[in-house]
């Protein structure tokens, strides 16, 4: 739901201010939207669109698009202004940027760098459904992290992550992946994430074994 109307329906103190709105200690940009089923933790700062089901730790200062189900943790930074590293005589943006925002000066009168990566049209990341980064992780703007993702702590992550694989270091490298590419594909088709809240309940019971939940959906014949 949009956050506007999520607060409507609560009744807990809140601030309106600078489009900004403060709540259980997070500050949540007005424009954001949140589906449902969704906490951001204290000294949070977030902006963007959070699926059903996923949650934000504290202390984290994300713009992202943020799929079902996910889990962040503590202290995740989603980085996305970026600095030229070669040929460019200076990094400052008051030789590339004709706004001079970040010092107030400039000395150009067109942009010279496109110092904002997105993902998409919107966004700085976007983050797939279903997805762990851990305590610590800096995400990179200009970068998608697909489905059943893993982010292991302190991670750096700089490139797309594909779904299902489990990424760790500094930068960000395949550790491996969670499932054979069989069993990647068999989730990707079934989407359970986007299933009506009945089908998850039902078969939830086998979300321990990935086996198990494949042989109780094929045996059924079940509509993926």
């Amino acid at each position: 739901m949009a956050i506007k109307k999520l607060i409507k329906n609560c009744y807990q103190k809140y601030i309106y201010r600078n489009k900004i709105i403060q709540f259980h200690g997070a500050e949540i940009a007005i424009e954001s939207v949140l589906e449902g089923a969704n906490r951001v933790g204290s000294g949070t700062e977030f902006t963007g669109y959070m699926g059903y089901g996923s949650y934000i730790g504290r202390h984290c200062n994300i713009n992202a698009k943020i799929g079902k189900y996910c889990s962040i943790a503590d202290n995740v930074t989603v980085a996305y202004g970026d600095h030229p590293t070669r040929k460019y005589v200076s990094t400052s943006p008051s030789f590339l940027s004709p706004s001079g925002k970040q010092n107030g000066i400039t000395y150009v009168k067109e942009e010279r760098f496109q110092n904002l990566k997105l993902a998409d049209d919107k966004y700085p990341v976007v983050i797939g459904n279903d997805v762990w980064v851990a305590t610590g992780v800096i995400l990179l703007g200009g970068i998608t992290i697909g489905d059943g993702a893993i982010i292991a702590a302190g991670a750096v992550v700089n490139k797309d992550v594909a779904p299902y694989s489990i990424i760790g270091g500094v930068p960000g490298k395949l550790i491996r992946n969670r499932f054979s590419e069989d069993e990647i594909d068999f989730l990707l088709k079934l989407e359970w994430w986007n299933k009506p809240f009945d089908w998850i309940n039902a078969y939830s019971r086998y979300f321990d074994d990935i086996a198990s939940l494949r042989h109780a959906i094929e045996s059924e014949r079940c509509t993926l």
